[in-house]
């Protein structure tokens, strides 16, 4: 089994969208590395554990975290430092741990407002399509895991049809609501528990990708002055290149 952790960041002309893929067999030790650093954080920064961490709260222009996620201001330089840390902690554990594959898909905005919500829900199915094509190479079958307060009413992600090994049925992570029953053998076994960032570190490490992807392929000057349009540079061991062969991130673009 597989796990994916969907993120999605979004500026005025792109949207990304990142899944987060994390074995069965390497979740306790990625989880255990990911709620490491969270807590190093809290200690070194005063940013609490439990709350949602966003980039683009992360590098306001204000230097600081909103009101309701700090126990004290939180500088830009913080905020840099936070994320930097955050990204390295994830490639750290792919070689560490492995079993940590990153897809990623870069659509560009229609200039209409109107049809944002469609560029949107385009990128979430084609990231879905590389999910399942990742899953079926792999022959294993996967439980997607998505941010609730980020659907905005788009519909639920759907599996599409893999090869996968019937074995695995049994496991807890597969079928309704957490359960192992009404599975069919010859499709992804794909869930729609919607979760809270906040309560979730490795959700919110699928945001953090997708922003540092947004601001290398369309950076703010807050991010080109502070140097973090380089930061999804960090990510080489993680990325899942199969997705996109011919591009050496492995991002899909739309």
């Amino acid at each position: 089994m597989r796990v994916y952790y969907v993120g999605e960041s979004r500026s005025r002309s792109l949207t990304v969208a990142t899944a987060l893929g994390v074995d069965g067999e390497a979740w306790d030790a990625v989880s255990e590395h990911i709620q490491d650093w969270r807590w190093v954080m809290e200690d070194e920064f005063n940013v609490p554990t439990g709350r949602t961490l966003r980039g683009a709260d992360l590098l306001s222009p204000k230097g600081s975290l909103p009101r309701g996620l700090r126990r004290r201001l939180t500088t830009l330089e913080e905020g840099l430092d936070i994320m930097m840390t955050g990204l390295r902690v994830l490639e750290s554990a792919g070689w560490r741990q492995g079993g940590i594959g990153v897809i990623n898909v870069c659509r560009r905005n229609s200039p209409f407002r109107q049809h944002r919500r469609r560029d949107r829900a385009a990128a979430r199915q084609r990231l879905l399509e590389l999910v399942n094509a990742s899953l079926a190479a792999d022959r294993r079958y996967g439980h997607i895991i998505e941010d609730e307060t980020e659907r905005d009413g788009l519909p639920a992600l759907a599996a599409g049809p893999v090869h996968r090994d019937p074995i695995l049925a049994a496991c807890l992570y597969a079928g309704d609501e957490g359960s192992g029953r009404d599975i069919r053998l010859d499709t992804v076994a794909c869930v729609q528990p919607y979760h809270r960032a906040g309560d979730d570190e490795l959700l919110q490490m699928a945001c953090l990708v997708s922003y540092a992807l947004l601001q290398q392929e369309d950076p703010t000057a807050m991010s080109e002055a502070l140097n973090f349009h380089l930061a999804f540079g960090i990510l080489k061991g993680v990325l899942d290149r199969r997705a996109c062969p011919q591009d050496h991130q492995g991002v899909d673009r739309l």
